[in-house]
This record gives C-alpha cells, sequence and structure tokens, in this order.
C-alpha cells in the first residue's frame, strides 16, 4: 500500500539501497523530498513546496491520526527515537 501511493499516486521513487526509503526530484533531477517508513511511521522532510504536496497527498490516500510539522511539535518520537 505505502508503495502504491508514494510511486503511483505521489510519483516517488523508491531506494535500490532501502526499500523503506523514497524520494522525489524536480525537473531539474534536484532532490526536492524524502521520506522514510518504519510499520505505520513516516519521517519526511524536503522543500516547503514538496512537503504541502506530500501532505495533502498523503492525507488524501491514508487516514493518518497526526500529520504534523516538526517544528510545530519540537519533539517527535519516530521508531522509538526522539527527534527534535
Amino acid at each position: 500500500m505505502v508503495y502504491e501511493i508514494f510511486v503511483h499516486f505521489l510519483g516517488g521513487k523508491q531506494s535500490k539501497v532501502d526499500p523503506a526509503v523514497f524520494w522525489w526530484s524536480n525537473k531539474a533531477g534536484e532532490l526536492i523530498g524524502l521520506c522514510s517508513t518504519r510499520v505505520d511511521d513516516f519521517c519526511f522532510a524536503g522543500t516547503a513546496a514538496w512537503l504541502d504536496t506530500f501532505k495533502t497527498g498523503l492525507r488524501s490516500k491514508v487516514d493518518a491520526g497526526v500529520v504534523e510539522d516538526l517544528l510545530e511539535l519540537g519533539t517527535i518520537t519516530y521508531a522509538g527515537i526522539d527527534i527534535t
């Protein structure tokens, strides 16, 4: 399901090194977004425009409990690790 959403719906590419990592690039080939997944957690970063598109697309396809900006939360826990 994650592969279908990230690759087919949101236009990402799956890492050849780690199948739990997805990335997005612009037409010039520059990296604009990155997302790692673990079970039902996502950790993502990218340009402001990519983040808006990614979060909107993710919310439309997944019943996501919380999709928030890290800067708004201050600290989050991802895969058992606190990230600030």
